[in-house]
């Protein structure tokens, strides 16, 4: 094992508060029942919110620019400048559409069989040309798209239509919680949430899961007097066997996801409860408060033993998301660049919500890895340490990327499904930044990095001075489409095919790694040594 020469008490506790796995802001009260390691991957997780719905672009824009709140700048008739925007828009492979007129936009979504108002504005938060939409040369596409910094993102586009859907006529539209003539219906919400599922899902095979036949199993189930936590606990059952973490379910209190795999959390809980603190399940307040001390602790100890490498003083940015150090032994020097998330990157702010804000962060994300790559720029290899990051949004990845790209490459593409086909692939192609990093570089991967992580990820495979160790990575590449039930039950789910650079999709597997490393086993911590660090270091200078 390297040795550490950098003390790092003070370090180790601003790593502490950035350990974003507290499973007590997701069990709720669906934990009535022991948590045991049989149960440990039903409902609940072992992940907070920062873990659950990692929204993508589209999603954060419209819930902030255009569906903030049902109001808006109403003493301004024309508030849209362009009328062009004016009409109905359809994004069939999503179930979306917009209702756009002179001072209002309203949103949908629909099934087959359904449709629901998801919000609406007026006034000056409706014009979307201000808020970054954009339309095609014939005006009959719009599109929300980012190219910042050189990245190329579309998000979501819709294309014109001369009728909203027929089950979104006034007449047809599903009342809601919060309106006055609301009837709660268990049976009617159910059939919305099997049926978005079907009609946009596009993994049940991949996962192994006959939809039909969770519906013969589930539908019964369900009855007009059932209480609405029960009614909760049957949609998480029904997409548990999925084991999708982008895969979210929110209600009051009540929260559900998953993941895939045996995580270091997965690990943790079975070491506790093998341990002399329990009796085989976690059934009583103290009980799980020593689960909690026991969490806090070995993560703690994880990120003190990833840091104890450094040979040098260990440097932090971007809202400490980005943290990094060299090793120098035996004449080598290699860096080591740690990465928390993928978004995030300003101090004190909250999620981005705006495209200003958005393109805020990814401007400090490019200082950051400007200031890394600058400070590690005499290494003769990096290690990128993504083992313990839960993703965030494409476009930070696509930052990152520029800045390890020998040439103009196409690194990956995406395209969604589309009832029984897809839509056309949308091809991400980037050029180098200025300033590039071309040396060796070995990615550090596990269960526990997930989305833009793994598009990273996936990105960078397609280098050639690139090597992934460590575990497969989470399989949940594609961005959060986020829905609703009548009744305020919020979930997300995935309707998108991302594609490597040769076509390769890892949804529901993970990214591959050239060589099984798992992350941080007890063994490891009790030897206080980081088997996957020393490994990636040996890929370098061997």
């Amino acid at each position: 094992m390297v040795t550490n020469n950098t003390a790092l008490p003070q370090l180790a506790g601003a790593l502490s508060e950035q350990h974003r796995n507290d499973p007590s802001d997701s069990i709720k009260e669906l934990t009535m029942k022991p948590l045991t390691s049989a149960s440990a991957n039903e409902i609940w997780p072992r992940t907070d919110s920062s873990r659950l719905a990692l929204k993508p672009l589209a999603a954060a824009l419209l819930g902030a620019t255009l569906l903030t709140a049902c109001g808006g700048d109403d003493d301004n008739p024309a508030a849209i400048e362009n009328g062009d925007f004016v009409g109905n828009w359809i994004s069939a492979e999503d179930g979306q559409a917009l209702k756009v007129e002179s001072n209002k936009v309203t949103s949908y979504q629909y099934t087959a069989g359904h449709c629901l108002i998801d919000q609406s504005t007026t006034g000056n938060q409706a014009d979307l040309g201000k808020q970054g939409w954009t339309l095609n040369t014939d005006n009959t596409s719009l599109t929300l798209k980012t190219n910042h910094l050189g990245t190329s993102y579309i998000d979501i586009s819709y294309q014109k239509a001369d009728e909203l859907p027929a089950q979104c006529a006034d007449d047809k539209l599903l009342t809601q919680y919060f309106e006055d003539d609301f009837e709660a219906d268990p049976a009617r919400d159910y059939q919305i949430f099997w049926d978005t599922f079907n009609e946009y899902y596009p993994s049940f095979a991949r996962r192994g899961v006959d939809w039909e036949t969770i519906n013969s199993t589930y539908s019964g189930q369900i009855s007009n007097d059932m209480s609405e936590p029960e009614f909760f606990q049957v949609l998480a059952q029904m997409v548990q066997p999925l084991q999708d973490s982008h895969i979210s379910l929110e209600n009051g209190d009540a929260e559900a996801s998953f993941m895939r795999g045996e995580t270091f959390d997965d690990r943790l809980l079975a070491e506790f409860l093998e341990s002399d603190q329990v009796d085989g399940a976690i059934d009583t307040d103290a009980e799980y408060q020593a689960y909690m001390a026991y969490i806090g602790t070995q993560y703690q100890l994880m990120n003190e033993i990833r840091t104890s490498y450094a040979t040098n003083d260990i440097q932090q940015a971007a809202n400490d998301e980005l943290l990094w150090y060299k090793v120098e032994q035996d004449g080598s020097s290699v860096g080591v660049l740690i990465i928390n998330a993928m978004d995030g990157f300003l101090e004190d702010a909250d999620e981005a919500e705006n495209l200003a804000e958005i393109k805020a962060d990814m401007d400090a994300l490019e200082t950051a890895i400007v200031q890394v790559l600058t400070d590690l720029k005499d290494t003769e290899g990096l290690i990128i340490d993504l083992r313990d990051n839960p993703g965030g949004h494409d476009v930070n990845s696509q930052v990152l990327v520029r800045h390890f790209l020998d040439t103009e490459r196409t690194l990956y593409s995406k395209q969604s499904r589309l009832g029984n086909d897809r839509t056309d692939l949308e091809v991400i192609r980037l050029s180098p930044a200025e300033l590039t990093y071309t040396k060796p570089v070995v990615i550090l991967t596990s269960p526990m990095t997930e989305s833009a992580a793994e598009v990273f990820t996936m990105a960078m495979s397609a280098l050639p001075h690139v090597t992934v160790l460590g575990e497969r990575s989470q399989g949940a590449l594609a961005d959060t489409l986020e829905k609703q039930l009548p009744d305020g039950t919020n979930f997300t789910l995935v309707n998108e095919y991302y594609l490597s650079s040769d076509g390769d999709w890892y949804e529901g597997q993970g990214i591959p790694v050239a060589a099984e490393i798992p992350f941080m086993t007890l063994e490891e911590r009790e030897e206080e040594e980081d088997l996957g660090l020393e490994t990636a270091w040996e890929a370098i200078t061997e």
